[in-house]
């Protein structure tokens, strides 16, 4: 609920009441939010500490103080091993250049096996340390067989608990983004798995993502502990809504056609898989919430609580 707590969000629509209530109504909501705030929260991020300050400068030096304890000191401290940390800070440079995407670890392990001279076996124990330390979390594919020929990308989806210790391991500042908004795109996706992992932590919910061989894609799939789930996107730019909403409505078809092919023979049906609750687009910069003609949730991030 990072967003909400540091000011990103007015906290006027639930993404929990998205899915659990079909009468819930948000349309209309106004959001301020603009852009350029978002790229000041993502390198300031969600420290307590910036809480108390007022100077901008001093507030994004704490995300870059605890970049420097973390590599430097923290590593050590965790179980009282030593670790070298120049290794450690360029994993995290590795990690922070493959936020919020699926890259292989393998892929991820030899941007720093080009750098140092170091094994997998101890490269895989510095990102176990991380994880143990709530730097970097792995979210889960979602692997239900929807088509039986087509193969589904199982691999995990790398993000940072809190985006702003990568933009420190990148030297990135809030105006870096203004001639960058592909990157932005992927600190977004971060920003907002970060918050809604949050969310379905209060409520005992799950968060994965899925990709498939097809393309067919969902940024986030957020499953409550009865089964319903949501499909989500996550997008930066308003223009980006209607690319958006054509795939979710595409995932959703298929998962129709699936079952109306399962259960075409009444005596032998074959296994069916549950229709999403809700299709939502979460959007960085869109000034308004609405739902399409076609059912699809429009939520602009700076309105978003669980």
């Amino acid at each position: 609920m990072m967003n909400l707590k540091t000011g990103e969000s007015s906290g006027t629509i639930s993404l929990n009441s998205i899915i659990e209530d079909v009468d819930y109504n948000f349309d209309g909501q106004l959001c301020d939010t603009k852009l350029e705030n978002l790229f000041f929260a993502a390198c300031r991020g969600g420290w307590p500490r910036c809480m108390a300050l007022k100077n901008d400068a001093s507030k994004l030096k704490i995300a870059k103080d605890y970049y420097h304890q973390i590599y430097n000191k923290d590593i050590n401290n965790v179980d009282g091993v030593k670790r070298n940390s120049e290794l450690m800070r360029t994993l995290i440079w590795s990690y922070a250049r493959n936020m919020a995407t699926t890259a292989k670890k393998s892929s991820i392990l030899a941007d720093v096996k080009a750098n140092h001279e170091t094994t997998d076996t101890t490269l895989r124990s510095y990102v176990e340390v991380l994880e143990k330390l709530f730097v970097i979390k792995d979210i889960d594919a979602w692997t239900p067989q929807i088509r039986s020929k087509t193969a589904i990308r199982a691999a995990k989806k790398h993000i940072f608990i809190d985006p702003s210790i990568a933009l420190a391991a990148l030297g990135i500042n809030p105006d870096y983004f203004n001639n960058d908004l592909d990157l932005f795109g992927h600190v977004f996706e971060n920003m907002v798995l970060r918050d809604i992992l949050a969310y379905a932590a209060a409520h005992d919910a799950r968060v994965m993502h899925y990709t498939d061989d097809t393309g067919l894609e969902a940024d986030a799939v957020y499953q409550l502990a009865d089964g319903r789930y949501a499909l989500i996107e996550i997008k930066t730019g308003a223009n980006q809504i209607p690319v958006a909403e054509k795939g979710l409505l595409k995932f959703r078809d298929v998962i129709r056609n699936h079952n109306e092919k399962a259960l075409e023979n009444e005596k032998h049906p074959k296994p069916t898989y549950r229709e999403p609750s809700a299709l939502i687009i979460i959007c960085a910069n869109t000034p308004i919430a609405y739902t399409t003609e076609n059912g699809v949730k429009v939520v602009p991030y700076g309105c978003m609580k669980d």
